[in-house]
């Protein structure tokens, strides 16, 4: 069949076919004077859909056309949850869908395009993966109050709710929002690890939305990792690491002068808590005896435990 520049040429009418003279007036002749001419015949429908990239936010196809021509294809992919379609109008046999939403099901829908009519539409429904949560079913209904109640739903589990209102066919504004439902149902469990010592402290089975561990020691890092387990599957909900306060202010054990010449001299210190997690830094002041206006360092790092001073005067006493 030739090409006639992206659309398979005429070759049968239907029989419902009105060919118009220019200025938009009807032909004389009767339909079944027409010659096989000026008929049109319907594109055979798109073969062979292959799926050659299947993404969270991106699915890629390539389709076949029958062999009695090559014509453009109109590829329509509709988001079966909100109804929203995109269509696209292309001569490549690759079509790329992108901004898809994940754990989504879509309708892609393909057809040829005639001069006069176009092909059966080859139509399947595809599910995008998840991205970093867990697909589940969608929930779709049709109420008539402004309150519904899901059932069934899995427990701790964060879903995705669409809600719009109907006008006849039409659609209003649609909203979205997230909503997580609470640990009934599910093993909540949570442990505590002082990352200085290994020590670990676990609650299992937990209820309620709070835990609070106990014996905890003090001014350390702590790394905190809640877990649910739900048909028979454990997996972390976060990572995070917590800081323990001190018992009091003293963070210092003991300090001595360590070195000393006729400019300078360092100061070594041992901190109580291994590291000083829970202080900001260190302070070290220093002042020439019976002075009341000390020199002073605010931005010492809490991960050293020696300072030197520089500058000093020769066979003077210093307070430090």
């Amino acid at each position: 069949m030739p090409w006639d520049g992206g659309h398979c040429s005429p070759s049968r009418a239907p029989e419902d076919l009105i060919i118009m003279a220019q200025g938009g007036l009807p032909l004389t002749q009767d339909k079944e004077e027409l010659t096989s001419d000026t008929r049109v015949s319907e594109p055979g429908p798109v073969t062979s859909v292959t799926v050659l990239s299947y993404l969270p936010n991106f699915i890629s196809i390539q389709y076949e056309p029958p062999e009695d021509c090559i014509a453009p294809f109109r590829v329509c992919t509709t988001n079966l949850v909100t109804s929203v379609q995109t269509c696209s109008t292309t001569s490549d046999n690759i079509y790329n869908a992108t901004g898809l939403f994940s754990c989504t099901t879509y309708n892609i829908g393909i057809a040829r395009l005639g001069s006069y009519i176009d092909s059966p539409v080859m139509a399947f429904n595809m599910t995008t993966p998840a991205s970093d949560q867990i697909c589940v079913e969608d929930y779709t209904t049709s109420i008539e109050s402004s309150e519904y109640i899901f059932s069934d739903l899995h427990c701790c589990t964060d879903y995705n709710f669409t809600v719009s209102s109907m006008i006849g066919v039409h659609e209003s504004e649609v909203s979205h929002f997230t909503a997580r439902t609470t640990v009934g149902g599910c093993n909540l469990g949570v442990c505590s690890t002082n990352i200085a010592t290994g020590a670990q402290q676990c609650g299992i089975g937990l209820s309620g939305n709070q835990w609070q561990p106990t014996g905890l020691d003090p001014c350390s890092i702590y790394a905190v990792t809640p877990t649910i387990t739900m048909e028979g599957q454990t997996s972390p909900l976060s990572n995070l690491n917590a800081v323990t306060a001190s018992s009091d202010n003293t963070m210092i054990t003991s300090a001595q002068v360590v070195n000393v010449n006729t400019s300078a001299l360092s100061v070594s210190w041992v901190p109580v808590y291994p590291g000083s997690p829970c202080a900001l830094g260190y302070q070290v002041c220093w002042g020439v005896t019976g002075v009341t206006s000390p020199t002073c360092r605010t931005d010492v790092s809490r991960d050293v435990t020696e300072f030197t001073v520089t500058g000093l005067q020769s066979g003077t006493s210093y307070d430090l």
